[in-house]
């Protein structure tokens, strides 16, 4: 049989029995068989033969029935099939359809369905040929269930159905080809929803859902092959993962949707993907219409020229340029604005711009990349401009014949550049790349013919990290600081750019820092040497030791020497200049040596810095180490000399040097001197870390003045031996390693000395005293403690330091003769008080006498002293002076005690008084100074605060009550009694206390 057509029978299409063979060829069709091929065998005949050729049947299954004959029972055997190729126009014939596996199903008219679509059976393909499967407007859907694995829908339109249109439930192996879900407008949320699935989806159609057109979940496992088209769905694909699940993977073509969003719920992240729409333009009116859609890739497909301003507002917008040209010969330009965020623009030549190429304003994420812009060198000003744009890139762009700046930034925008050529117009006020307010990360800049390669204005921030050239730059950066901002912040990890000069533009107090772009050379000769260093912006290598017969002169502006720790060795009577002209270098870790005058001479130098020098004379011979003369100025650090037989360094005659720390002197006469000969101008000498000690001065006849100082020594000190060893050096310092415990009376009376406590304790054992009696000699962070009577005595000495010492005497709760009665006695000494605490002292914290001079810097801090700080006067002498300029003490009035004069100072403490409680607690606290700030009445909970039945306010000595004209009413409940001394009240007069009481 072949090319058969068989319709309705109610048992089969073809029956095959008693032993014979049937043969099966062509198409075959069935429509409302029951069965299509029936098989029956009985026992005791030969079996029927069916050759299905071309395998268009499918077996369904198999019966078995017995029957009684007069041979004795007879096995009747029934074997159905069915065609693979199924072709369907009704629901009911479709479900029959799907319910055997393998069957190919042709749908050859649209179908409305009146429930679910199932397929549960596996390697089941609908053929749709175009028809659709209309979902009756209810939340009918197509499903494919767990069971149905390798289904394929094909060629299929899905439609008219409230929530969901393809439901993939658990399924592997499905493929969604060719497949139009089109859901109704406002109402339909997914088109297909791919549940713990594998699917393959290729060339879809979603349409009007408000969630998305595709939603995958459950760890689904989607792969987009060719070209999906999403119209009207909120987003084209949502990706939902639950806290308590894996990802889902999206695979394949996937370039076509672009993630837009995320949000994050209490149980779920959801990822919403949209579908990026291609659009070919060959005219500036297509162009134009284009880059407004959101999500587009754009391809260029010819040369335009625009004939208006071109304003990208699409979000997310691809702009492939193809190698194209952009005409802007008529003025306008490409302007990307805020909503086009995520926006690449590439592969373009823009010619011919004016006032700009590209302007990027205020928005944010865009890549420009592989462009060409070429100005026309007249009117062509800014290539790139950014006005508060930020996360931006720009790669691979060139920029030739900019009148103004290759690239513009401003108002905080920030840019990641790389790989950027740019070349202005020769002659012009240009430059190549322009920060105001902004950041920049810079690779491989190729700039040329600016006048300034890179400026840098309001507090911009830039990275340099490599591979930059310059060429025919006129200045390399600058660094534009106007009165009142912070220098913008330069990190280079290259080292290529230097400072170079600084300076103030005339009358306006704006800085101008200017970096200089820095050539490395390897140096291993002396020729190489001497060549190198009379060239300007070089940062020289020194590879080798040399030996210099001749005086090396550097002369080079901006010459770094970097010796790498090797000799340089000068012939007898050479030294090593450096000249005026070399403003700006720098010579670190390098020896000197053989010298017999000097080692190294800055004359007339201006910006020098000195670094890791080490300067071995032979003490015989060589006078001075390091020179440095004539209004020079130097900063020198760690620098190393020994054997001078005059010093290590001199300063001399108008110099300015800066010490920043770690020099070390040996067998030189002097560390450092000083000297300004007669009508030269005075040295500078800067010791940033206190190093150096003045140790002597002298003038000879010819009024020559020789200033002589040694650094100072340092001693780590961690018992009272050591202690005691270490003060009686000169021009110490002193570190505590920890708390001391004195055996016997202590006296510091060498000169400079300093005692670093580092906060650790000196325990004078209730027996010992603690003396200064020196001069220059300064006591930080100290706690003196358990002292009979006095806690440190400041005595004859000139220009003593306490600064952050503490007195802690012993507990009050003592009987009187055994407490501690002073915290520090000052007497005929010149003293400066700087963060002092003091505490538990029965008579004062500090007592000025012997017309001592004390100079308070700081707050000091007292706590149970009777009286904080006491001035005392014997008959015939002066007065001590306090002097107090931030007015941090309440002083009171001279009194006589004992025939001594002496005045009371308690530290001040404003308080701002507003209800009666902050009255009552603060009028006895010696020092306060009370602002009144508004009428007060004293009540019951007031006075509570003092005790039951106390209706007394006593105030203390040096009390200072500032009424502002308010009224303070006892309210017939208490009374003021002034029991201290130098007791102040303002702005009071008899009617501003009334109702009191007694």
């Amino acid at each position: 049989m072949e090319n058969i057509k068989s319709e309705n029978h109610k048992y089969s299409g073809i029956r095959v029995k008693n032993g014979s063979t049937l043969t099966l060829k062509g198409t075959n069709t069935h429509k409302n068989d029951k069965v299509d091929v029936q098989n029956i065998t009985k026992t005791g005949e030969n079996p029927n033969k069916i050759d299905d050729v071309e395998k268009q049947y499918l077996e369904i299954g198999t019966t078995q029935s017995d029957s009684n004959t007069t041979s004795g029972v007879v096995t009747t055997t029934t074997t159905n099939y069915r065609a693979k190729v199924v072709n369907v126009e009704t629901f009911d014939e479709l479900k029959n359809a799907i319910t055997v596996a393998n069957s190919v199903v042709n749908i050859t008219k649209d179908i409305t369905l009146t429930d679910n679509l199932n397929i549960i059976k596996e390697n089941i393909t609908i053929n749709g040929n175009g028809n659709k499967l209309d979902l009756n407007n209810t939340t009918n859907k197509v499903v494919v269930k767990s069971t149905a694995t390798g289904t394929v829908l094909n060629n299929l339109k899905v439609v008219n159905y409230e929530q969901i249109g393809i439901a993939v439930d658990n399924a592997k192996d499905v493929t969604l080809d060719t497949v139009e879900v089109i859901g109704t407008p406002n109402k339909s949320t997914v088109g297909i929803d791919l549940a713990g699935a594998t699917v393959k989806i290729n060339n879809i159609k979603s349409e009007n859902h408000k969630e998305a057109g595709i939603r995958v979940r459950k760890q689904s496992t989607v792969t987009f092959e060719g070209r999906n088209v999403h119209k009207n769905d909120k987003f084209a694909v949502k990706d939902v993962v639950l806290n308590t699940e894996g990802e889902n993977k999206i695979l394949g073509v996937t370039e076509q949707y672009i993630q837009t969003s995320e949000t994050t719920e209490t149980d779920k992240k959801n990822t919403f993907y949209s579908f990026r729409e291609i659009i070919n333009v060959n005219n500036f009116t297509e162009l134009e219409a284009a880059v407004a859609v959101d999500n587009s890739i754009i391809n260029i497909k010819s040369d335009i020229k625009l004939d208006e301003e071109l304003i990208i507002t699409g979000k997310n917008i691809t702009f492939n340029g193809e190698g194209r040209n952009l005409d802007l010969s008529t003025g306008k330009k490409i302007t990307v604005k805020q909503a086009a965020e995520g926006t690449k623009l590439s592969d373009i030549n823009i010619n011919n711009y004016g006032s700009q190429a590209i302007f990027l304003y205020k928005t944010n994420n865009i890549t420009l990349e592989n462009i060409n812009l070429t100005g026309d060198g007249s009117k062509s000003l800014v290539a790139i401009d950014l006005n508060g744009s930020t996360d931006i890139k720009i790669e691979n762009v060139t920029s030739t014949n900019h009148k103004t700046a290759g690239i513009r930034l401003g108002s905080k925008s920030s840019v990641d550049l790389n790989n950027i050529s740019l070349t202005g117009v020769k002659g012009q006020n240009s430059t190549g790349i322009e920060l105001s307010d902004s950041k920049a990360r810079m690779n491989a800049i190729k700039s040329s013919n600016h006048s300034c390669a890179i400026t840098l204005k309001n507090e911009s921030d830039v990275e340099f990290v490599g591979g930059n050239t310059h060429t025919d730059d006129k200045e390399i950066i600058k660094v534009v600081v106007a009165t009142g901002e912070k220098p913008s912040a330069i990190k280079d990890d290259t080292n290529q750019y230097l400072q170079t000069s600084q300076g103030t533009q005339g009358g306006t107090g704006t800085q101008e820092i200017y970096y200089g772009f820095f050539e490395t050379k390897e140096v291993n000769t002396v020729d190489e040497l001497i060549t190198a260093v009379s060239q300007s912006n070089r940062i020289i290598n020194l590879n080798q030791d040399i030996e210099l017969k001749e005086e090396l002169q550097i002369s080079g502006q901006n010459v770094i020497i970097n010796g790498n720790n090797r000799t340089i060795t000068l012939a007898e009577g050479k030294k090593i200049t450096i000249k005026s002209t070399a403003t700006g270098s720098k010579i670190s870790k390098v020896k000197i040596k053989g010298y017999t005058s000097q080692g190294l001479l800055v004359y007339n130098a201006k910006n020098i810095t000195l670094e890791d020098i080490e300067l071995i004379g032979d003490g015989a011979k060589s006078s001075v180490g390091l020179d440095i003369a004539l209004d020079s100025t130097v900063k020198i650090q760690n620098i190393i000399t020994s054997n001078h037989k005059q010093s290590g360094i001199l300063v001399r005659d108008g110099a300015e040097v800066e010490l920043l720390g770690g020099n070390k002197h040996t067998n030189d006469v002097d560390d450092l001197i000083s000297l300004v000969n007669n009508g030269k101008n005075n040295n500078k000498i800067i010791d940033k870390t206190n190093q150096y000690n003045k140790t002597d001065e002298k003038k000879d006849a010819s009024g020559n003045v020789r200033e002589y100082y040694n650094i100072r020594k340092v001693e780590n000190v961690t018992t009272f031996e050591q202690l005691k060893k270490a003060v009686e050096l000169k021009n110490v310092a002193i570190s505590i390693a920890g708390d001391i415990t004195f055996t016997e009376n202590l006296d510091i009376s060498k000169s400079s000395v300093t005692i670093y406590g580092n906060n650790h304790k000196f325990d004078l054992a209730n027996t010992y005293s603690f003396k200064v009696s020196g001069k220059d000699t300064t006591l930080e962070e100290i706690e003196i403690t358990n002292y009979k009577t006095t806690g440190l005595s400041v005595y004859t000495a000139t220009n003593t330091t306490l600064k952050k010492v503490k007195l802690t005497g012993k507990s009050i709760d003592l009987p009187k003769e055994e407490r501690s009665t002073v915290g520090v006695d000052i007497y005929k000494s010149t003293v400066k008080i700087d963060e002092i605490s003091s505490s538990n002292n029965l008579y004062r914290g500090i007592q000025v006498r012997g017309e001592s001079t004390v100079e308070i810097l700081s707050k000091n801090v007292y706590t149970n002293d009777t009286v904080h700080m006491q001035t005392i006067k014997e008959k015939n002498e002066k007065d001590s002076t306090i002097i107090d300029n931030q007015g941090l003490y309440v002083h009171g009035t001279e009194k006589d005690s004992n025939g001594k004069a002496t005045v009371d100072y308690f530290s001040r403490v404003d308080v701002n008084i507003k209800t009666a409680e902050d009255f009552v607690k603060n009028i006895s606290n010696n020092g306060n100074v009370l602002h009144i700030n508004n009428d007060i009445t004293i009540d019951e909970n007031a006075l509570s605060i003092l005790g039951s039945d106390v209706s007394e306010l006593e105030v203390s000595s040096n009390i200072t009550i500032e009424g502002q004209g308010n009224v303070i009413d006892l309210n017939k409940l208490a009374s003021i009694t002034l029991k201290g001394n130098d007791i102040v009240f303002k702005r009071f007069n008899s009617k501003k206390f009334y109702r009191y009481r007694g």
